[in-house]
This record gives structure tokens, C-alpha cells and sequence, in this order.
């Protein structure tokens, strides 16, 4: 429970619904609590749930929960001082789904405000805290976690999640009822009982709320549907593609109530049902809302409208497994095709090596299929022009000062954009020049060193050296 911030006040409640939650003595309920300055005991405890009481095992003081190291020490704990024949693991705080930015609002799950620290998804660090195989359910009291992003990068890590592709109240689950519902051994009704009752409960009270069960044994057959629908949206117009992104649910970072068509957030499966007359996914086991969220689909995935956006957030966005497994920023790209803006700058870095120069486009933001023109100019003449679908150029150059020019060609031939490239020029000196025992060029005034006129002689470097030859 990272509790030190702002949700302190319902940390503090959530811990009395524990107390009266009546339990099979077959499970031990482990609280890890970081309970920050506005609870009524503020600090950071390990608690152990008997009858109706939290028995504190261990005073830690102020432990930072958005250190990956602090889970993965409960964790430890957890599994030498409580060995069982299973596990399961809650996660509450504040949520962002995979997505960090540089505010409070961003800040993935377990957000420390002491710290200002929260255990990252993007980069792995959620992943890698924790272990394989030894959870048999992840339960995220946490906001928009119910995204396709988190759940890949969760494959192996458990057989089921619950979490909320939306916001979720800041009173959460109700304990009492949460940990009563474990007296049913067959696991998947459960887990049906937590949602349902989740569900219920905030009906009751009028508030928007969604929540699911997704099965992570199914990610795989849910990528390959998804592989091919990236496949298939090089063949839509941007048209096509942004009507069915606007006419879908969208899930916002302000409010459950309020529909925002530009929300980072949205519906997957319902743009795949407007798009491609998919129904489902496998991935999505089990779900339930209820007003403004009641049709939708569950399952949330990154899709902004907005060029700008999408610049801030790829380079991030690109560290994901589902990014590197299906390409989905492709999709993106292809419905922002047509309002991509002209004159970004992009990075380069040009790599010496022994058979010529590497030229890497640091920060370039295309589709990966799309071709990148690369226009090579030496004393203002066009030498060579080079094509590529990656990143990266291989040029082979003779000693002279050159120039490039960049412009990105789109899977619709009549659509491309030019870009600035920072350093744009580049120098070759005579010793750098891997043509050692090659023909170069002619002399193109020709007249050689002597004031000679020749049309028919050479250049040849040797041994670092310069050689004319007729």
C-alpha cells in the first residue's frame, strides 16, 4: 500500500475494512503500509492480519514505496516468512498505466510524494520487481492499469489481473468484502465475485466505474490479432482510421463522468470492433461497468490524436514489449499521417568505422515501414541519394565536406515530409577515406594539380594517401 501522499486518509479506512474481514485461518493476509503524513499513524509498517486486528511485524520507518527495491523486499519477506501454496498480490496507490510524465498526475503506480519516486512500467522496472510464476493474482487498487501496455509487460508474472482501465475512486476496493470473497476455491468465481461486487458497490452511489479480470495466458493469441491489425491499417486512409478512434470510449486522467475524445486512453477493443468487426479479445476474461462505462470494452490502449503528444511520449512508448512485439505507434502514425508536422529537427549521429560512416537519425518519429530519403550533397550537387526503413544509413564517402537532407516517405507515396537534421554537415578528411585501393572519381574540372587537362585520369587513395593516375 503506497499510501504517502495524498490517499493517506483512505489507506487509513481501507486498513479497517481488513481488521473486520472474517477470513479461513488457511490465509494469512501481509500488509506492507507506507502510511504518509495526513494518516493517523504515519510511518512505514509491515502488518500480519489476526481475527480482527493488524499485528505490526516491522517498524521501517519512512521506506520509499516507489522504489522497485522496497516491493521487492516485501516480496522477499513475504515468501520467507509466509510460504504458501499460493500468492496473491495487491498493489494500491496512484496509477498512470505504463504511462510517466513529469508531474504528480504521471507517475505509473506506488507514487512517494516524500520522494517523489513511483515504480515505472515503461521501463521494466514493475516487470522485473516481480518475480515469475509466483503470483497466481495481481490486483491493481490502482488507477488505469487495465491497459494492454501493463498487462504484456506482466506476462509471466501471474495467470490473472484484475485492475480498471479508468479511474478508480480513492476508496477503492472494499477490503471487508475483497478478502471475504477468498473462501471460494475455484479461483476464476472469485475473482467474478470481486468484480461484481466492486461494481455494485459504486452503482450504489451513483459513480462511474469499470473493472476487469484478463487472463495473461491468453496474451499471445490477443498480439497476433493485434499484429495483424497493424498489418492491415497501412491499407486505411487516415480518415477511416480517425473516425473510429473518435467514436470510441476514451478513459481520462480527470474524471469517469466526462467523455474526452482527446484522452491518451482508449477503448481497444471497441476501435478493433469499429475497424475490423473484431468483437473481443482472449486477453479480456471478465468485465463489468456501469454508466458512462457500462458498454465499453475494458481493455484501454494508447492512442492520442494529437501530434505533439505522440512526440513527448515515443521514445518512452518505444521501450514497451507491446510496442517492440506488435508496432502499435504504426497504427498511430498512420491515422496522424496526414497532420504530421514538417521542420522537427532530428539528432544525428555520424559513427567513423572502417568501411565507411554509420549515420544514426537519433530521435526520427516515423512508422516503421515508412522510407527514409536521405539526400547526400557535396559542393552543392546532389551525390547520391539513399533509402532506408530503419534509423540507420550506411554511406561509403570520399574525403569533402558534405551536406544531407531528410525527408520521410509515407505508405502513401504522395503524402512525405521533410525534416532538419542537427549537425546537418559533415567533414572527410583524406586519411578518414576507407577507399585506400579504389578508384574515386575523375577530376571534375578537368585539369589536374599541374594545370593538365585530362578527362581520363583518376584519383586513388593508398596507404592514407592521395595518387593520381592516368
Amino acid at each position: 500500500m503506497a499510501g504517502d501522499n495524498d490517499l493517506a486518509p483512505a489507506l487509513d479506512e481501507d486498513l479497517r475494512e481488513i481488521k473486520r474481514a472474517r477470513i479461513n485461518n488457511d490465509i494469512n493476509v501481509v500488509v506492507f503500509a507506507d502510511r504518509g503524513m495526513y494518516s493517523e499513524s504515519p510511518g512505514t509498517f509491515i502488518y500480519v492480519k489476526r481475527d480482527t486486528f493488524l499485528v505490526p511485524l516491522i517498524d521501517l520507518s519512512n521506506l520509499d514505496s516507489g522504489d522497485p527495491a522496497t516491493l521487492s523486499f516485501f516480496i522477499s519477506y513475504l515468501k520467507n516468512n509466509f510460504p504458501s501454496e499460493s500468492y496473491a498480490l495487491v498493489i494500491w496507490g496512484h496509477g498512470t498505466g505504463w504511462f510517466k510524465g513529469d508531474n504528480f498526475f504521471y507517475k505509473s503506480v506506488a507514487y512517494d510524494a516524500s520522494s517523489t519516486n513511483s515504480i515505472d512500467v515503461f521501463n521494466g522496472e514493475l516487470s522485473t520487481t516481480i518475480p515469475d510464476s509466483l503470483f497466481n493474482v495481481l490486483i491493481f487498487d490502482a488507477c488505469l492499469m487495465g491497459s494492454v501496455e501493463v498487462l504484456v509487460e506482466l506476462q509471466n508474472k501471474a495467470r490473472y489481473v484484475i485492475a480498471s482501465p479508468a479511474l478508480v475512486p480513492a476508496y477503492g476496493f472494499n477490503y471487508t468484502a475483497l478478502l471475504e470473497a477468498f473462501v471460494i476455491e475455484e479461483v476464476e468465481n472469485l475473482l467474478r465475485r470481486i468484480v461484481d461486487g466492486f461494481v455494485q458497490f459504486y452503482d450504489s452511489l451513483g459513480i462511474t466505474v469499470s473493472l476487469a479480470i484478463y487472463d495473461l495466458s491468453r496474451i499471445e493469441m490477443s498480439v497476433e490479432v493485434l499484429e495483424n491489425v497493424v498489418a492491415s491499417s497501412y491499407l486505411k486512409t487516415t480518415t477511416e482510421l480517425l473516425k473510429y478512434r473518435f467514436s470510441v470510449t476514451t478513459y481520462n486522467t480527470f474524471s469517469n463522468e466526462i467523455f474526452d475524445s482527446t484522452a491518451i486512453f482508449a477503448d481497444l477493443v471497441e476501435f478493433l470492433r469499429k475497424g475490423w468487426s473484431i468483437e473481443s479479445l482472449p486477453l479480456v476474461l471478465y468485465a463489468k461497468g456501469n454508466l458512462r462505462l457500462k458498454n465499453s470494452s475494458f481493455l484501454s490502449v494508447y492512442f492520442p490524436v494529437n501530434y505533439s503528444v505522440l512526440k513527448r511520449d515515443f521514445s518512452k512508448y518505444g521501450c514497451l514489449r507491446f510496442e517492440r512485439r506488435v508496432r502499435f505507434l504504426d497504427l498511430v502514425l498512420n491515422a496522424l499521417r496526414d497532420t504530421l508536422m514538417e521542420g522537427d529537427t532530428v539528432m544525428v549521429h555520424y559513427i567513423e568505422g572502417k568501411d565507411g560512416y554509420m549515420i544514426v537519425l537519433q530521435n526520427l518519429i516515423k512508422a516503421s515501414k515508412w522510407l527514409c530519403e536521405l539526400n547526400v550533397e557535396r559542393d552543392g550537387t546532389i551525390k547520391q541519394t539513399v533509402y532506408s526503413n530503419s534509423k540507420k544509413f550506411f554511406l561509403k564517402l570520399t574525403p569533402g565536406l558534405y551536406r544531407f537532407y531528410l525527408r520521410v516517405i509515407t505508405n502513401n507515396p504522395t503524402t512525405f515530409y521533410s525534416l532538419r537534421l542537427s549537425p546537418d554537415t559533415l567533414k572527410v578528411e583524406d586519411g578518414s577515406t576507407p577507399y585506400y585501393n579504389s578508384i574515386v572519381s575523375n577530376f571534375e574540372s578537368g585539369f589536374d594539380v599541374l594545370g593538365r587537362k585530362s578527362s581520363k585520369a583518376k584519383i586513388f587513395f593508398k596507404n592514407h594517401k592521395k595518387h593520381i593516375v592516368y
